[in-house]
């Protein structure tokens, strides 16, 4: 165990991407225990044998081609309407904006790199104020993740046998709380900073032609996600609803998708996708390598010698995934500590879609955080504010979502209320 970390810790200190560090850790514990290389090869393809799995790219590719598509414009050019006559109305669009995105994409980077790409250079320019575009959009596209659907719960219900539309409807009030709670901070600042308020003038009319522009759009997550609960279609077959959903928003109602936007939608999802899926085999192989060595048993022993209350256990967990949240993605991080943490959570009786949650909400977070933090990195680069000042003006965003987590770690049925009424408890 000590020799795998050390090789990992080294190549990846050296600057080597995460999933060839995982992959050389493995292939050389592979060696050192005795195992032919085929044994390698094997676990790199079982990683990958999943229906579930075929939901992640298409939810991805609906990400990439809403832009071109024009679909986020008109929907926040709607928004605008409504809320832009208040002062800090370009950052409640920025949060409305990202929790309907989310509905779609399931993803907090796509979330950053969408909306981030059209409201922070707008909210830069009115307001002059780049780090506050920059910490808002990065906070609000944490709920791109936790809205459903999900990709981090779906790598999750596959590793720890949990039903996924379990997990995804587990999300939505804490999305909402989220997301309200983020609308509040950022009319906070607008107002303690003096942001000027944006000079929207409109009528009935106007409003009404927007509104009709935008209600397919507005739909949309209304059909993904009612369609998942209903039970009418599974994720994946959501995810591909959705891709068709916005390949015909964009023809036939805005226009504005062409057939040369497609082949770099495609490119995009496929350079994604195969980072991903690298990461995903090979993280498999470390959790192969983890359960040979025994450490899950270990791990659920120690515990359960050093504490019978589950309530001391969750605490751990989620300080030590919130700690793993900073310097490891998601699905990498998932994949090697759910087979170990699980197991452990439900010998103290834990309910599988609660400790779920509260571990992809952990990981979420750390998405917002460096040294790794993608999403930060993101917001930063479209901003063009630097690693170290967004590293300190995001900490009161970051502990207003700490704050959440506790709230669904303490208070389960903030998790369970919504699962439970509908029959997944």
């Amino acid at each position: 165990m000590a020799l795998m970390l050390g090789l990992f810790a080294i190549t990846l200190m050296a600057g080597i991407p995460i999933a060839v560090c995982l992959g050389l850790a493995s292939l050389v514990m592979i060696f050192i225990q005795g195992f032919p290389p085929m044994v390698f090869a094997q676990k790199l393809f079982i990683a990958q044998q999943s229906s579930l799995l075929l939901a992640i790219p298409l939810f991805i590719l609906a990400g990439e081609l809403m832009r071109p598509a024009g679909i986020m414009e008109e929907m926040l050019k709607f928004i605008n309407l409504l809320v832009g006559r208040f002062r800090g109305s370009l950052g409640y669009v920025n949060v409305l904006g990202s929790m309907v995105f989310s509905g779609t994409s399931g993803s907090a980077v796509a979330d950053a790199s969408a909306t981030g790409g059209i409201m922070i250079p707008m909210i830069s320019r009115e307001y002059k104020d780049p780090s506050f575009a920059a910490c808002l959009t990065g906070a609000s596209s944490t709920v791109g993740p936790i809205i459903p659907p999900s990709i981090p719960m779906i790598f999750y219900a596959l590793l720890g046998n949990v039903s996924v539309i379990g997990l995804f409807v587990a999300g939505v009030v804490p999305g909402l709380i989220i997301g309200i709670g983020l609308l509040v901070m950022s009319g906070i600042y607008s107002h303690r900073r003096k942001h000027p308020v944006t000079e929207v003038k409109t009528s009935f009319a106007e409003l009404r032609r927007s509104f009709l522009r935008s209600l397919p759009i507005l739909l949309m997550p209304i059909i993904v996600i009612g369609g998942i609960v209903g039970g009418i279609f599974t994720a994946t077959e959501a995810a591909a609803i959705a891709v068709l959903y916005v390949f015909l928003a964009g023809f036939l109602l805005t226009r504005k998708l062409k057939i040369s936007d497609l082949v770099p939608a495609f490119i995009n999802t496929a350079v994604l996708m195969s980072v991903v899926f690298l990461i995903l085999s090979t993280s498999t192989v470390v959790a192969f390598e983890l359960t040979v060595l025994g450490i899950p048993d270990a791990v659920a022993n120690w515990f359960l010698e050093f504490t019978s209350n589950k309530w001391v256990f969750l605490i751990c967990a989620t300080a030590f995934f919130l700690a793993i949240g900073m310097i490891l993605e998601p699905i990498p991080a998932m994949i090697m500590l759910v087979p170990i943490f699980e197991p452990v959570a439900m010998s103290y009786g834990l309910h599988p879609i609660h400790f779920g949650f509260v571990v992809v909400l952990n990981l979420v977070i750390g998405l917002l955080t460096p040294p790794v933090g993608p999403t930060l990195y993101i917001t930063g680069g479209i901003a063009n504010v630097s690693i170290e000042r967004m590293s300190k003006d995001i900490l009161p965003w970051v502990g207003f979502l700490i704050l959440v987590l506790l709230l669904t770690v303490f208070v389960p049925e903030v998790v369970l209320w919504l699962p439970g009424l509908m029959g997944y408890v």
